[in-house]
């Protein structure tokens, strides 16, 4: 019983105990859970979110937050297929230059609100409006479509009947991961997020910090935005819509706090799983997919009251 309370204790252990029985539940209630089309449905979508979700949780753990990814990731998408389709660059250079862009979109992100002082939420917000309609500018408002067939086989080139584009995203997420659990740096965003001027005061340098986290979040969005289009061979405006609630949602039921200070991509991406999961039951029960945002809204609001319980609860123990 002890065995069991210390494995609870922790975030990702109870919330991996969660998934198994939704998985469980599913695949006895349902006949199409464990079907190759449906598992590859939710393969996809997590892949897409995935190489996104190591950048948010880091940047949720330095106690800021990126409501632009989204729309970054649609704008990307878009970029490169009018880099390649509209003006004619090779693959690589155009996703060359769809990367700097996402990287330097961050890099500005992170400088108004580290060395600005502006609100990550008001400076996020309005690069979110920014990008959404600059990715209707660069190609009159239109989806590039029939994006060459070289450009897909990122997405459609199989390793052991696994997409490519999951290997990327897998590894991508490993690199997050490593980062914030092992390297000196990166974990310097726990002391951010926990008391940012008693981290100043140690000697980080919050501003620098800060500033690459959300380059890296541009990074991110850019690389989603680039396997998305290339998976479907087109690249529409409507890409990412939800991705930003999405990941700050997986982030928050993975353990971390909107306050900072705590987190980690492993229990981010079982967060991830667990709204993929959601996703799918309400497809396989054939409930109407306008409920989508509902669970999202309700999941959103879960989060944050437990997240302000926990707070509430942390600051009252002392």
């Amino acid at each position: 019983m002890n065995y069991l309370k210390n494995i609870l204790k922790y975030r990702e252990s109870s919330l991996g105990l969660i998934i198994l029985l939704f998985i469980i539940i599913l695949s006895t209630t349902t006949d199409s859970f464990l079907t190759k089309i449906n598992l590859f449905g939710i393969m996809y979508y997590l892949t897409e979110n995935t190489i996104i979700i190591g950048a948010i949780t880091i940047i949720i753990v330095s106690g800021n937050f990126d409501l632009s990814v989204g729309s970054l990731l649609g704008f990307s998408g878009i970029l490169v297929g009018v880099l390649m389709q509209n003006i004619g660059l090779p693959i690589p250079v155009a996703i060359a230059i769809t990367l700097l862009t996402g990287a330097f979109i961050g890099i500005i992100n992170g400088v108004i609100i580290s060395y600005v002082g502006i609100n990550p939420f008001i400076t996020t917000l309005a690069s979110w409006f920014v990008l959404l309609s600059l990715k209707y500018i660069i190609n009159n408002g239109n989806h590039v479509n029939n994006l060459s067939e070289e450009f897909r086989i990122i997405s459609k080139y199989k390793i052991y009947g696994i997409p490519l584009m999951v290997y990327i995203a897998i590894a991508i997420m490993i690199i997050f991961l490593i980062l914030l659990k092992k390297t000196k740096y990166f974990r310097q965003n726990y002391y951010i997020g926990g008391n940012k001027k008693a981290a100043e005061l140690v000697g980080i340098n919050v501003k620098k910090v800060i500033t690459i986290n959300y380059m890296l979040v541009g990074l991110s969005a850019a690389t989603a935005g680039i396997l998305t289009a290339a998976r479907f061979r087109n690249a529409y405006t409507s890409a990412g819509t939800e991705t930003a609630f999405i990941a700050i949602i997986a982030v928050i039921i993975g353990g971390a706090s909107l306050y900072g200070g705590k987190g980690s991509v492993l229990g981010s991406f079982l967060g991830l799983i667990f709204i993929s999961l959601v996703y799918n039951a309400i497809i396989l029960y054939g409930i109407n997919l306008n409920w989508n945002l509902l669970a999202l809204g309700l999941l959103i609001i879960v989060a944050v009251t437990i997240d302000a319980f926990l707070e509430k609860k942390k600051n009252t123990s002392f």
